[in-house]
Parts: structure tokens; C-alpha cells; sequence
């Protein structure tokens, strides 16, 4: 993020802004700092995003029998949903 703003010229914090779709940013500084983003392949980071926003996206399934006839059939379904998405 800190790249993608060097090279635009702007504040981490608008790019950041830009980038999450948030705040007050012009649409030509929100397409100069995608631009930027696209040039230098810039990918968010999932961890800090999920420090920032309190939230993991991350579910956790306890099964006391995971080869149980009833657990793996819904772990395959839970895992093939959340997969798509």
C-alpha cells in the first residue's frame, strides 16, 4: 500500500481510502491510485485487513468425529459453499 502511494504521490491514508472504497477521494485521484495499484501488482494483505476491520473471515467447525456418517458430509458441503463465495 505504502508503494502504491509513493508512486501516486499521496498520503497512505487516501490510498488506503481509494483503495477500500471509503472516504472523500476524487475520481481522478481514486483512478490514478487504482492505476498505480494494478502497475505494481499490489494485493491486499488479508491479515492486516482483518487486524483493521475486527474481522477474521474465517470459520471454524468443532466435530468430535470427523468420519463420523453425519460430520463429513457436512464438512464437504460447508467447505464447497464457502469455497464459491
Amino acid at each position: 500500500m505504502s508503494d502504491v502511494a509513493a508512486v501516486d504521490g499521496v498520503s497512505l491514508s487516501t490510498a488506503s481510502r481509494s483503495l477500500n472504497c471509503g472516504g472523500r477521494v476524487s475520481t481522478a485521484t481514486r483512478s490514478r491510485i487504482a492505476e498505480a495499484a494494478r502497475r505494481l501488482d499490489f494485493r491486499p494483505n488479508a491479515l492486516a485487513q482483518s487486524f483493521a476491520l475486527g474481522r477474521s473471515r474465517t470459520i471454524g467447525i468443532l466435530a468430535r468425529n470427523a468420519r463420523g456418517a453425519f460430520t463429513e458430509p457436512v464438512l464437504v458441503g460447508a467447505v464447497t459453499h464457502l469455497g464459491s463465495r
